[in-house]
């Protein structure tokens, strides 16, 4: 529950056109449409799409952007063209007209148009399946690619409707998705450990007593960080695989060679150490 601030300079003198607001959640859409309808609440969000014509709605321009990230660090999509065929087999404009009325805008990037640093430039994929296969045959994949979707329960309207109009478009173009509906919960300790996994990594890679294979764990982990994302025509991964290998090789080359000048630094002190600990032996 929240209470208007009287105190505050912007009314200037004028009384607060809500005294309080209250925020009750409800997860279900049905439940949440009847609430509004019998009166009980006065406001909603996430109104069900194919029910926007029963009630009253007010729309603005969202930041808000739908996009899947995509784990390029093997195969079959650390190929770039598998990627793209992911693009290529997607009907955008489909999805927003016929699953969410028409309450929304295909990205040609990563950022809203509404945004700092959006960039007109980029064009959008067309749908164009074909073209997809195409591209799979070409990355070695000529019988099609299986992928697995997943995604949190009750992040969006239609979340789940969404995953599955996209891998029915997919199949067309030989790509065969398999979708994992997740809670909330069960999807946020799956990116944590993710997480924790690549900082851990990063962490061996800076330790003095790092070794080569924690060293190519490094270069691992940075092809994961690497861009590599699809969604609604989401920008396409521009920059190679092959060139965030190269930075990698090249960074953790050094880092092993910091590692090596640190060993063997510490070998000589320890030497030096214990040929003073034997002089003095025998100068006792």
């Amino acid at each position: 529950m929240m209470e208007a601030n009287r105190d505050w300079w912007g009314w200037s003198g004028k009384a607060p056109g809500v005294d309080r607001v209250v925020w009750k959640p409800i997860p279900d859409d049905f439940a949440r449409l009847s609430a509004l309808q019998r009166g009980e609440v006065d406001v909603i969000t996430n109104v069900p799409p194919d029910q926007m014509k029963i009630v009253k709605t007010v729309t603005v321009p969202s930041t808000r952007i739908v996009s899947f990230q995509i784990n390029g660090t093997q195969p079959p999509l650390s190929d770039k063209r598998a990627r793209q065929a992911l693009h290529y087999a997607m009907d955008i404009a489909s999805i927003v007209k016929n699953l969410y009325a028409g309450q929304g805008k295909p990205l040609s990037g990563g950022l809203a148009d509404t945004d700092f640093g959006y960039n007109p430039e980029l064009k959008l994929y067309p749908y164009d399946p074909e073209r997809a296969k195409k591209l799979l045959a070409e990355a070695g994949y000529p019988n099609g690619i299986d992928v697995t979707l997943y995604a949190g329960s009750g992040t969006m309207v239609n979340d789940k409707q969404l995953l599955e109009a996209l891998a029915d478009m997919w199949s067309k173009a030989g790509i065969r998705a398999k979708v994992e509906m997740m809670e909330m919960a069960q999807r946020q300790k799956m990116l944590n450990e993710r997480t924790t996994r690549r900082t851990r990594c990063s962490s061996a890679i800076r330790s003095p007593r790092c070794s080569t294979r924690t060293a190519a764990c490094g270069a691992s982990c940075i092809r994961a960080a690497s861009p590599g994302r699809t969604g609604w025509a989401a920008s396409p991964a521009t920059a190679s695989t092959t060139s965030w290998s190269r930075r990698a090789t090249r960074w953790t080359r050094k880092s092993a060679r910091r590692c090596t000048r640190r060993r063997r630094a510490s070998s000589t002190t320890r030497s030096l150490r214990s040929s003073c600990s034997r002089r003095s032996s025998s100068t006792a």
